[in-house]
């Protein structure tokens, strides 16, 4: 008994060290949810639930924009510039990239832009499509710098760009124009949006200039065609994560669709855990199986998947106990409705972190194809059952069918880790051989 609590022991303080970079991402990471929470406690109070469900559906749309002209480069990125080491090399990827970018923006604009007039969108979105088209291209190139931030080993820089800068600035930004003008509107949170992403650029853009250095000596192309199995990923994700919104809005109202985002928003509190270490996991697991330190890889992945579990279990039970009182005195009365909506969401994350971090861990050791195909069947499981659920059960059929399919993804991918790695992605009872 004492040998097993002297080795827990070691095991603990070992985990620790090993992932301090993890640690501090998390810290890092909590500091952005709070923050996060905190703006969407300002866009309940300041728009109510219709307003907000405007801005929701206007924003999923967007983010499916910005997947198409990113390209899935941003991941391609963390992995090319980690294994060439060269900050030559880094300028050169990251140059390539963002010509690839700029280009397929400025296609695909003019296509969006055909596409409203032909549907005939009603108002508001007719008007706030248009005011958010912005975002897609400025998020686009953050990431890229901040993908060649990661990979450099800066995290701290490449976690304050992606997880704090924006929303702080948006955050005391909108405060100030809710004071000034007495309240806000979707426009005004879109506007506010746009200005924190500028800032959140520079930031990055300067910061990336300081670890990355040019030179005609050595150009480095990459390869679109090796980037779009992150894309389709990407893309995958978008289904599984917005999709539900989306067959909300079609199936119900804008109301409807601001009560489940809120809940969404909500649960993603319990999630911080697990983006905090997969951030630092990422490049290690592509550095690690490259060099075929398998043994070495093997700890990290079990010491990360067993902190994330303990951490999100922590934090669930609040949620899961008092949801209606969380959300009734943070959001409003008229988002109590999706107490159930929240309790569903925070299940199906902690199934999720049950199963590890299947899929980030194939994409990094050269398998994002296989992943791909996982996730595809995943998001096809996720649509038809939001098509299914949602007029039968409404918002918590949403919640159902996004918990329960992305519950099967996860198994499905720790299942091919172990097939296909010879590696285990879950927290508990591994042995390690």
């Amino acid at each position: 008994m004492r040998k097993n609590i002297k080795f827990s022991a070691s095991l603990l303080f070992s985990s620790i060290a090993m992932n301090s970079q993890a640690l501090s991402g998390m810290v890092i990471k909590f500091c952005a949810i709070g923050i996060a929470f905190v703006a969407s406690l300002v866009y309940a109070r300041a728009l109510g639930a219709e307003e907000y469900g405007y801005y929701a559906l206007v924003l999923s749309w967007m983010l499916l924009i910005q997947l198409v002209c990113g390209l899935g480069l941003n991941e391609y990125l963390v992995r090319e510039t980690a294994r060439q080491g060269s900050t030559f090399a880094c300028h050169s990827l990251l140059h390539w990239a963002q010509k690839k970018v700029v280009l397929v923006f400025f296609l695909v604009v003019p296509l969006i832009i055909i596409f409203i007039n032909v549907i005939s969108l009603s108002e508001p979105y007719i008007t706030l499509v248009p005011v958010a088209l912005s975002l897609p291209f400025l998020n686009c190139l953050t990431g890229l710098r901040v993908a060649v931030l990661r990979a450099k080993g800066e995290m701290f820089k490449a976690q304050i760009t992606q997880f704090l800068l924006a929303p702080v600035i948006m955050i005391f930004l909108l405060l100030f124009l809710w004071i000034l003008l007495g309240g806000l509107n979707a426009f005004t949170v879109l506007y506010s949006m746009i200005i924190s992403g500028v800032l959140a650029f520079v930031f990055s853009d300067l910061s990336c200039r300081k670890v990355v250095t040019y030179s005609k000596l050595e150009i480095v192309q990459g390869k679109v065609r090796d980037a779009i199995p992150f894309m389709l990923l990407s893309g995958i994700y978008f289904l599984n994560t917005r999709v539900d919104q989306i067959v909300i809005g079609f199936y119900l109202n804008s109301e409807s669709v601001g009560i489940y985002a809120i809940s969404a928003r909500v649960a993603e509190v319990v999630s911080f855990a697990a983006l905090g270490f997969d951030f630092v996991l990422a490049p290690k697991v592509a550095r690690l199986w490259k060099g075929g330190d398998h043994l070495l890889l093997q700890k990290i992945i079990r010491s990360s998947s067993r902190w994330v579990c303990v951490l999100a279990f922590v934090l669930s039970f609040p949620f899961l106990l008092f949801s209606e009182q969380i959300i009734g005195m943070a959001f409003g009365e008229e988002f109590v409705l999706g107490a159930s909506v929240l309790i569903w969401l925070i299940v199906g994350h902690l199934l999720r972190f049950l199963c590890g971090p299947g899929a980030l861990i194939l994409n990094m050791a050269d398998y994002p194809g296989l992943t791909g195909r996982v996730l595809f069947a995943g998001a096809v499981l996720n649509l038809v059952l939001n098509f299914i659920l949602i007029p039968v059960y409404g918002v918590e059929g949403a919640a159902i069918a996004t918990a329960l399919s992305a519950f099967v993804v996860s198994l499905t991918t720790a299942a091919l880790v172990k097939l296909k790695l010879k590696l285990y992605s879950t927290p508990f009872f591994i042995q390690v051989r």
